[in-house]
Protein backbone atom coordinates (compact mmCIF):
# COMPACT_ATOMS: atom_id res chain seq x y z
CA UNK A 1 0.00 0.00 0.00
CA UNK A 2 1.17 3.51 -1.23
CA UNK A 3 2.13 5.94 1.87
CA UNK A 4 -0.38 7.87 1.22
CA UNK A 5 -3.39 5.51 1.35
CA UNK A 6 -4.54 6.08 4.56
CA UNK A 7 -7.06 4.26 6.87
CA UNK A 8 -10.59 6.36 6.62
CA UNK A 9 -11.13 8.84 9.29
CA UNK A 10 -15.23 8.59 9.14
CA UNK A 11 -16.81 12.17 9.35
CA UNK A 12 -19.45 11.69 11.42
CA UNK A 13 -16.33 10.84 14.20
CA UNK A 14 -16.04 14.74 14.44
CA UNK A 15 -19.75 15.46 15.64
CA UNK A 16 -19.09 12.84 17.84
CA UNK A 17 -16.45 13.67 19.73
CA UNK A 18 -17.66 17.44 19.75
CA UNK A 19 -20.87 16.24 21.35
CA UNK A 20 -18.77 13.90 23.61
CA UNK A 21 -16.58 16.90 24.77
CA UNK A 22 -19.63 19.13 25.52
CA UNK A 23 -20.92 16.39 27.82
CA UNK A 24 -17.97 15.57 29.16
CA UNK A 25 -17.45 19.84 29.79
CA UNK A 26 -20.94 19.96 31.27
CA UNK A 27 -20.29 16.66 33.72
CA UNK A 28 -17.26 18.13 34.78
CA UNK A 29 -19.03 21.89 35.93
CA UNK A 30 -21.84 19.33 37.54
CA UNK A 31 -19.30 17.56 39.84
CA UNK A 32 -17.22 20.47 40.85
CA UNK A 33 -20.12 21.83 41.92
CA UNK A 34 -21.22 19.48 43.85
CA UNK A 35 -17.84 18.06 45.79
CA UNK A 36 -16.54 22.04 45.75
CA UNK A 37 -13.63 20.50 43.29
CA UNK A 38 -11.63 23.71 42.12
CA UNK A 39 -11.78 24.24 37.99
CA UNK A 40 -9.87 21.95 36.09
CA UNK A 41 -10.26 19.27 33.19
CA UNK A 42 -10.56 15.49 33.81
CA UNK A 43 -8.48 14.07 31.82
CA UNK A 44 -4.62 15.07 31.73
CA UNK A 45 -2.15 14.16 28.79
CA UNK A 46 -0.42 10.76 29.87
CA UNK A 47 -3.17 9.33 31.56
CA UNK A 48 -2.74 5.58 30.63
CA UNK A 49 -4.58 4.44 33.66
CA UNK A 50 -6.53 0.76 32.60
CA UNK A 51 -3.50 -0.28 30.35
CA UNK A 52 -1.76 -3.14 30.65
CA UNK A 53 2.59 -3.39 31.18
CA UNK A 54 3.40 -3.64 28.02
CA UNK A 55 0.88 -2.98 25.35
CA UNK A 56 1.67 -4.32 21.76
CA UNK A 57 -0.05 -2.64 19.39
CA UNK A 58 -2.86 -0.80 20.88
CA UNK A 59 -5.50 0.49 18.54
CA UNK A 60 -4.94 4.31 19.38
CA UNK A 61 -1.15 3.69 18.63
CA UNK A 62 -1.87 1.50 15.22
CA UNK A 63 -4.69 3.16 14.06
CA UNK A 64 -3.55 6.73 12.30
CA UNK A 65 -0.09 5.05 11.13
CA UNK A 66 0.96 4.74 7.29
CA UNK A 67 1.67 1.90 5.64
CA UNK A 68 4.97 1.33 4.04
CA UNK A 69 6.35 -2.00 3.57
CA UNK A 70 9.96 -0.90 3.80
CA UNK A 71 9.67 0.32 7.40
CA UNK A 72 6.61 -2.03 8.08
CA UNK A 73 9.15 -4.50 10.21
CA UNK A 74 10.37 -1.49 12.61
CA UNK A 75 9.28 -1.51 16.12
CA UNK A 76 8.75 1.51 17.96
CA UNK A 77 9.54 1.34 21.72
CA UNK A 78 7.74 3.84 23.83
CA UNK A 79 6.26 5.00 26.89
CA UNK A 80 2.68 5.78 28.07
CA UNK A 81 1.79 8.78 28.72
CA UNK A 82 3.80 10.61 26.36
CA UNK A 83 1.63 12.47 24.59
CA UNK A 84 3.35 13.97 21.85
CA UNK A 85 5.84 10.96 21.46
CA UNK A 86 3.37 8.38 21.55
CA UNK A 87 1.33 10.37 18.79
CA UNK A 88 4.88 11.02 16.61
CA UNK A 89 5.29 6.81 17.11
CA UNK A 90 1.93 5.85 16.17
CA UNK A 91 1.72 7.59 13.09
CA UNK A 92 4.85 5.64 11.29
CA UNK A 93 5.07 2.27 10.08
CA UNK A 94 5.46 -0.91 11.67
CA UNK A 95 4.59 -2.22 15.01
CA UNK A 96 3.82 -0.91 18.50
CA UNK A 97 5.36 -1.51 22.44
CA UNK A 98 3.54 0.96 24.94
CA UNK A 99 5.28 0.49 28.19
CA UNK A 100 4.05 1.79 31.39
CA UNK A 101 6.35 4.21 33.23
CA UNK A 102 6.61 2.66 36.48
CA UNK A 103 10.46 2.19 37.77
CA UNK A 104 12.06 0.19 38.56
CA UNK A 105 11.16 -2.98 36.45
CA UNK A 106 12.39 -5.58 38.46
CA UNK A 107 14.97 -7.86 36.43
CA UNK A 108 13.33 -10.75 35.66
CA UNK A 109 10.55 -8.84 33.90
CA UNK A 110 12.77 -6.83 31.83
CA UNK A 111 14.95 -10.14 30.13
CA UNK A 112 11.29 -11.86 30.05
CA UNK A 113 9.96 -8.33 27.82
CA UNK A 114 13.41 -8.47 26.02
CA UNK A 115 12.78 -11.73 25.03
CA UNK A 116 9.21 -11.42 23.52
CA UNK A 117 10.98 -8.51 21.64
CA UNK A 118 13.44 -10.99 20.57
CA UNK A 119 10.46 -14.01 19.34
CA UNK A 120 8.56 -10.65 17.52
CA UNK A 121 11.75 -10.85 15.03
CA UNK A 122 11.68 -6.56 14.19
CA UNK A 123 13.70 -6.14 11.79
CA UNK A 124 14.55 -3.27 13.08
CA UNK A 125 13.86 -1.60 17.44
CA UNK A 126 13.55 1.74 17.59
CA UNK A 127 13.09 3.32 20.93
CA UNK A 128 11.18 6.88 20.90
CA UNK A 129 12.67 9.20 24.13
CA UNK A 130 14.19 7.89 27.14
CA UNK A 131 13.39 6.65 30.97
CA UNK A 132 14.24 4.63 33.31
CA UNK A 133 12.93 2.29 32.42
CA UNK A 134 13.52 2.35 28.71
CA UNK A 135 17.31 2.68 29.47
CA UNK A 136 17.36 -0.67 31.30
CA UNK A 137 15.63 -2.38 28.65
CA UNK A 138 17.85 -0.96 25.95
CA UNK A 139 20.53 -2.51 27.97
CA UNK A 140 19.09 -5.90 27.92
CA UNK A 141 18.09 -5.70 24.75
CA UNK A 142 21.87 -5.03 23.73
CA UNK A 143 22.91 -7.98 26.24
CA UNK A 144 20.65 -10.65 24.39
CA UNK A 145 22.74 -9.67 21.13
CA UNK A 146 20.43 -7.09 19.49
CA UNK A 147 22.69 -4.25 19.29
CA UNK A 148 22.86 -3.94 15.66
CA UNK A 149 19.16 -3.89 15.41
CA UNK A 150 18.91 -1.16 18.12
CA UNK A 151 17.94 2.83 17.52
CA UNK A 152 17.32 5.33 20.00
CA UNK A 153 15.62 8.75 18.67
CA UNK A 154 15.66 11.57 21.44
CA UNK A 155 12.78 13.60 21.45
CA UNK A 156 14.05 16.98 22.95
CA UNK A 157 17.04 19.99 22.71
CA UNK A 158 19.70 20.97 25.08
CA UNK A 159 17.57 23.53 26.27
CA UNK A 160 15.64 21.13 28.66
CA UNK A 161 18.54 19.68 29.90
CA UNK A 162 17.91 22.04 33.10
CA UNK A 163 15.60 19.25 34.18
CA UNK A 164 17.61 16.90 35.99
CA UNK A 165 16.16 14.13 34.34
CA UNK A 166 15.98 15.15 31.04
CA UNK A 167 19.67 15.88 31.20
CA UNK A 168 19.91 12.08 33.05
CA UNK A 169 18.00 10.78 30.26
CA UNK A 170 20.01 12.22 27.39
CA UNK A 171 23.71 11.58 28.77
CA UNK A 172 22.20 7.77 28.70
CA UNK A 173 21.66 8.05 25.17
CA UNK A 174 25.14 9.41 24.39
CA UNK A 175 26.57 6.65 27.03
CA UNK A 176 24.79 4.00 24.56
CA UNK A 177 26.01 5.65 21.28
CA UNK A 178 29.37 5.77 22.70
CA UNK A 179 29.37 2.38 24.35
CA UNK A 180 28.29 0.28 21.06
CA UNK A 181 25.14 -1.01 22.85
CA UNK A 182 23.22 1.06 19.73
CA UNK A 183 23.51 1.05 16.30
CA UNK A 184 22.54 4.73 15.27
CA UNK A 185 21.09 7.58 18.12
CA UNK A 186 19.46 10.66 16.80
CA UNK A 187 18.96 14.10 19.07
CA UNK A 188 15.46 15.35 17.11
CA UNK A 189 16.84 19.24 17.08
CA UNK A 190 18.47 20.47 13.65
CA UNK A 191 22.37 21.21 14.48
CA UNK A 192 22.71 19.17 17.39
CA UNK A 193 26.62 18.14 17.54
CA UNK A 194 28.18 15.90 19.60
CA UNK A 195 32.06 13.31 19.14
CA UNK A 196 29.72 10.52 18.66
CA UNK A 197 30.88 8.10 15.81
CA UNK A 198 26.82 6.08 15.97
CA UNK A 199 24.92 9.92 15.69
CA UNK A 200 22.58 10.57 12.99
CA UNK A 201 22.41 13.91 12.58
CA UNK A 202 20.48 15.03 9.85
CA UNK A 203 16.55 15.78 11.56
CA UNK A 204 14.29 13.10 11.77
CA UNK A 205 10.72 14.68 10.74
CA UNK A 206 7.95 13.01 11.95
CA UNK A 207 4.88 12.10 10.09
CA UNK A 208 1.21 13.22 10.47
CA UNK A 209 -1.64 10.74 11.44
CA UNK A 210 -2.37 9.03 8.11
CA UNK A 211 -6.23 10.59 7.60
CA UNK A 212 -7.95 9.52 4.40
CA UNK A 213 -8.60 12.50 1.39
CA UNK A 214 -11.85 11.70 1.54
CA UNK A 215 -12.05 12.80 5.54
CA UNK A 216 -10.54 16.14 4.72
CA UNK A 217 -12.97 16.34 2.14
CA UNK A 218 -15.92 15.67 4.62
CA UNK A 219 -14.70 17.86 7.42
CA UNK A 220 -15.19 21.19 6.33
CA UNK A 221 -16.62 23.08 9.61
CA UNK A 222 -17.21 26.28 10.50
CA UNK A 223 -12.77 26.62 10.53
CA UNK A 224 -12.67 27.14 7.01
CA UNK A 225 -15.52 28.95 5.58
CA UNK A 226 -14.41 32.52 5.04
CA UNK A 227 -13.70 33.52 8.18
CA UNK A 228 -15.46 36.92 9.30
CA UNK A 229 -14.49 36.20 12.90
CA UNK A 230 -12.85 33.21 13.67
CA UNK A 231 -12.47 30.58 15.94
CA UNK A 232 -8.38 29.68 17.00
CA UNK A 233 -7.23 26.82 19.12
CA UNK A 234 -4.37 26.81 21.40
CA UNK A 235 -3.87 23.10 22.46
CA UNK A 236 -0.72 24.01 24.48
CA UNK A 237 -0.96 22.58 27.99
CA UNK A 238 0.40 25.19 30.77
CA UNK A 239 4.09 25.50 31.40
CA UNK A 240 7.23 28.09 29.94
CA UNK A 241 7.46 25.77 26.92
CA UNK A 242 4.10 26.15 24.81
CA UNK A 243 3.99 29.62 25.26
CA UNK A 244 0.47 29.71 26.09
CA UNK A 245 -0.33 32.82 27.73
CA UNK A 246 1.33 34.69 24.84
CA UNK A 247 -0.35 32.64 22.09
CA UNK A 248 -3.93 32.93 24.08
CA UNK A 249 -2.97 36.80 24.33
CA UNK A 250 -1.85 37.58 20.37
CA UNK A 251 -4.91 35.78 19.67
CA UNK A 252 -7.19 37.36 21.77
CA UNK A 253 -6.16 40.73 20.45
CA UNK A 254 -7.08 40.39 17.16
CA UNK A 255 -10.66 42.00 16.13
CA UNK A 256 -10.98 39.05 13.56
CA UNK A 257 -10.88 36.17 16.63
CA UNK A 258 -14.12 35.50 17.89
CA UNK A 259 -12.99 32.75 20.68
CA UNK A 260 -9.92 31.29 21.88
CA UNK A 261 -10.43 27.27 22.41
CA UNK A 262 -7.58 26.15 24.84
CA UNK A 263 -6.98 23.12 26.94
CA UNK A 264 -4.28 24.87 29.25
CA UNK A 265 -5.34 25.16 33.03
CA UNK A 266 -5.45 28.62 34.88
CA UNK A 267 -5.55 30.19 31.40
CA UNK A 268 -6.45 33.94 32.33
CA UNK A 269 -6.19 36.99 30.68
CA UNK A 270 -7.14 40.89 31.78
CA UNK A 271 -10.35 41.98 30.99
CA UNK A 272 -12.19 42.40 28.45
CA UNK A 273 -10.06 40.16 26.68
CA UNK A 274 -10.47 37.54 28.59
CA UNK A 275 -13.83 36.78 27.70
CA UNK A 276 -12.83 34.97 24.46
CA UNK A 277 -11.05 32.60 26.34
CA UNK A 278 -12.85 29.18 26.62
CA UNK A 279 -11.50 26.34 28.20
CA UNK A 280 -12.32 23.14 26.90
CA UNK A 281 -11.32 19.53 28.31
CA UNK A 282 -8.77 17.68 27.02
CA UNK A 283 -9.99 13.94 25.72
CA UNK A 284 -9.32 11.56 22.81
CA UNK A 285 -7.55 12.64 19.98
CA UNK A 286 -10.17 12.54 18.30
CA UNK A 287 -12.24 14.99 20.35
CA UNK A 288 -8.91 17.32 19.53
CA UNK A 289 -9.62 16.48 15.67
CA UNK A 290 -12.77 17.71 16.10
CA UNK A 291 -11.64 20.55 17.77
CA UNK A 292 -8.88 21.27 15.23
CA UNK A 293 -11.33 21.33 12.50
CA UNK A 294 -13.85 23.54 13.94
CA UNK A 295 -11.46 25.75 14.16
CA UNK A 296 -9.81 28.70 11.62
CA UNK A 297 -6.26 28.07 13.08
CA UNK A 298 -4.17 26.25 15.38
CA UNK A 299 -1.98 28.05 17.27
CA UNK A 300 1.76 26.52 18.67
CA UNK A 301 4.35 29.78 19.03
CA UNK A 302 6.14 27.51 21.35
CA UNK A 303 9.54 28.61 23.40
CA UNK A 304 11.39 25.54 22.05
CA UNK A 305 10.32 22.35 19.79
CA UNK A 306 11.27 19.75 17.57
CA UNK A 307 9.15 18.75 15.19
CA UNK A 308 5.64 19.46 16.65
CA UNK A 309 3.12 17.21 16.55
CA UNK A 310 0.34 18.98 16.53
CA UNK A 311 1.56 20.87 13.34
CA UNK A 312 1.19 17.52 11.42
CA UNK A 313 -1.68 16.84 12.83
CA UNK A 314 -3.46 20.14 12.11
CA UNK A 315 -1.96 20.00 8.42
CA UNK A 316 -2.78 16.21 8.14
CA UNK A 317 -6.69 18.28 8.38
CA UNK A 318 -5.87 21.01 6.34
CA UNK A 319 -5.12 23.78 8.96
CA UNK A 320 -2.34 26.12 9.31
CA UNK A 321 -0.94 26.02 12.57
CA UNK A 322 1.11 29.03 13.51
CA UNK A 323 4.16 28.21 14.66
CA UNK A 324 8.09 29.98 16.35
CA UNK A 325 10.86 29.14 14.48
CA UNK A 326 11.50 25.63 14.42
CA UNK A 327 15.19 25.85 12.47
CA UNK A 328 14.48 22.81 10.70
CA UNK A 329 16.77 21.66 8.03
CA UNK A 330 14.54 21.33 5.43
CA UNK A 331 11.95 23.11 3.52
CA UNK A 332 12.59 26.22 5.53
CA UNK A 333 12.16 28.47 2.42
CA UNK A 334 8.45 26.51 1.54
CA UNK A 335 5.67 29.63 1.71
CA UNK A 336 3.59 27.73 4.20
CA UNK A 337 6.52 28.61 6.47
CA UNK A 338 7.40 32.10 5.17
CA UNK A 339 3.45 32.62 6.14
CA UNK A 340 3.18 31.27 9.39
CA UNK A 341 6.54 31.67 11.03
CA UNK A 342 6.39 34.26 14.04
CA UNK A 343 9.98 35.32 14.78
CA UNK A 344 9.33 36.66 17.97
CA UNK A 345 7.85 34.08 19.51
CA UNK A 346 7.58 36.53 22.84
CA UNK A 347 5.41 39.01 21.30
CA UNK A 348 1.92 39.27 21.56
CA UNK A 349 1.75 41.81 19.43
CA UNK A 350 3.59 39.32 16.43
CA UNK A 351 1.71 36.75 17.12
CA UNK A 352 -1.38 38.88 16.69
CA UNK A 353 -0.40 39.76 13.42
CA UNK A 354 0.54 36.39 12.71
CA UNK A 355 -2.81 35.66 12.97
CA UNK A 356 -4.44 38.41 10.50
CA UNK A 357 -1.82 36.53 8.24
CA UNK A 358 -2.72 33.69 7.97
CA UNK A 359 -6.34 34.53 8.74
CA UNK A 360 -6.18 37.21 5.20
CA UNK A 361 -4.86 33.99 2.83
CA UNK A 362 -8.84 32.70 1.31
CA UNK A 363 -9.54 29.60 3.03
CA UNK A 364 -9.28 27.09 0.12
CA UNK A 365 -5.72 28.79 -1.17
CA UNK A 366 -4.79 28.55 2.47
CA UNK A 367 -5.78 24.83 2.53
CA UNK A 368 -3.68 24.26 -0.58
CA UNK A 369 -0.46 25.57 0.50
CA UNK A 370 -0.79 23.07 3.96
CA UNK A 371 -1.28 20.05 1.63
CA UNK A 372 1.49 21.28 -0.55
CA UNK A 373 3.74 21.83 2.31
CA UNK A 374 2.61 19.09 4.57
CA UNK A 375 3.16 16.45 1.26
CA UNK A 376 7.03 17.74 1.49
CA UNK A 377 7.60 17.36 4.55
CA UNK A 378 6.47 13.92 4.62
CA UNK A 379 8.76 13.10 1.55
CA UNK A 380 11.06 13.79 3.56
CA UNK A 381 10.29 12.49 6.88
CA UNK A 382 10.14 9.05 5.30
CA UNK A 383 13.66 9.41 3.21
CA UNK A 384 15.62 10.08 6.60
CA UNK A 385 14.05 7.43 8.45
CA UNK A 386 15.27 5.09 5.40
CA UNK A 387 18.42 6.40 6.24
CA UNK A 388 18.80 6.46 9.70
CA UNK A 389 17.38 2.75 10.09
CA UNK A 390 19.43 1.49 7.19
CA UNK A 391 16.65 0.13 4.94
Amino acid sequence: MRADACTPFVSAQVSIALERARLTRNLGRTLRDICGVPSGFPAEPGDHAGEPDFHWDASCDTRYAHEVPSLGGVLHVFQQGWTGIRAAAGSLPGRKLAIRPEAPVPQPVLRKLARSIVDAAPQRILVQGMSDVLGPLVDELAAQGLHERLFVSLHGAPSQWFSASEARYAFKCLALARSGKIRRLHVMKAGFEFPAARLYSPMLFNLPPCLSVEALEAGVAPGTAQEERASVLVPGWTGWRKNIHTNALGAALSPRVAEVLAFGRNLALPQPLDAKIRLVPFGSREQTFALIQASALVMNVSLVDCHPMVHLEAQALGRACLRGPLFLDALEDHPYVRLTEVADVSSPGRIRSGVERVLDVPPDERRALVHDYQAASNRVALQRYHEFLEL
